[in-house]
Formats: C-alpha cells, structure tokens, sequence
C-alpha cells in the first residue's frame, strides 16, 4: 500500500506540475471528488484500518514484531485497495482500476500465503539498509490520507475563488 501511495503521490505530483505531460481519463476533480465519495461512504472502515495501522507500526518498533500480524494488516489493505477502493469507486471514471484491483488481490493473496500461512515474511525494523527506506514509506502511507485532503482542500478553494470572480466579472459585465 505504500509503494502504491508513493506512486500515485508522484502521479499527483506530476499532474499537477505539468498537467500537459500525460493525458488521464478524468480529471483532477473527479479524482478529488471520487475521494469524498469514498471517504463519506466508508470511513468508519477506513478510518479502522489506518488505526489498525498505527497500532501496528507501533508494533513494529517492539523488539519481537508480530509478523504474522503484520501480514495480516497487509492482506487486509490490499485487499480493501482492491475490493472498497478501485472495484467500488475507481471503476467509475477509469477503466483500468479494474486491472489494479486484480493486481492488489494478487498480492493480498501472496501475503496471505506467504506472510500468514507459511510465516515467511519477516519484519524486522532495522535489520537492514533497506529499513530507513522503509520507515520512511510507511510514515509517508500514514501522513498520506492528511495529504490529500490538503490537497483536496487547495483544489477545491482555488476552484470556488475562480467561480466567485467568474461571478463578480459577469456582474461587472451587466
């Protein structure tokens, strides 16, 4: 869900410094929009889910982490990006969320049988180079839901002034 987060940041990113540089099949608004009908339509759950996933970031700063846990959270999260998010919402202005849910339920699978049934999956929190690379994508997938609603937030003022001087000029105008 992290690496998932981070790409679509840059995606917004990206979109937003040059938005001639990439044609998409919606627009910024859709994309902001179809976020508040999510948010309104599930929040308790997903609200649930971020908690759950604090507690376990929590957990993961222990000494012995819970790594059947972990994977659990994960499944769970890849799961709910597939089925609540891309199935339920993104489906609705681009065609291609159905190929991410498909993905995500791919790796939900994988988690599930490599983290949850076989125990493979080990979380250690400094146990390699890698791990301040990891910290830092789990801390952005955490500030992330804040970012976007910042964003969301400058989207839809800059939108509502430029309505209101539409309306002042068309005033002027008469």
């Amino acid at each position: 869900m992290a690496l998932t987060a981070l790409a679509s940041g840059l995606l917004l990113l990206r979109w937003t410094w040059n938005s001639d540089a990439m044609q998409l099949p919606f627009t910024k608004e859709q994309f902001f929009d179809l976020f508040v009908a999510y948010n309104e339509a599930l929040w308790p759950a997903a609200a649930a889910l971020w908690i759950a996933s604090a507690l376990v970031t929590l957990r993961l700063s222990a000494r012995r982490p819970h790594d059947r846990g972990i994977s659990a959270v994960l499944v769970a999260h890849w799961a709910w990006a597939a089925l609540a998010y891309h199935v339920a919402f993104f489906t609705r202005i681009n065609p291609a969320a159905w190929l991410f849910a498909a993905l995500f339920l791919g790796q939900a699978v994988l988690f599930f049988r490599v983290g949850v049934l076989q125990q493979r999956l080990s979380f250690t929190p400094w146990g390699t180079a890698w791990a301040p690379l990891a910290w830092g994508l789990i801390a952005y997938s955490l500030a992330y839901p804040f970012i976007n609603a910042i964003e969301h937030l400058l989207c839809c003022e800059s939108r509502h002034s430029a309505s209101r001087a539409r309306r002042r000029s068309l005033r002027l105008a008469c």
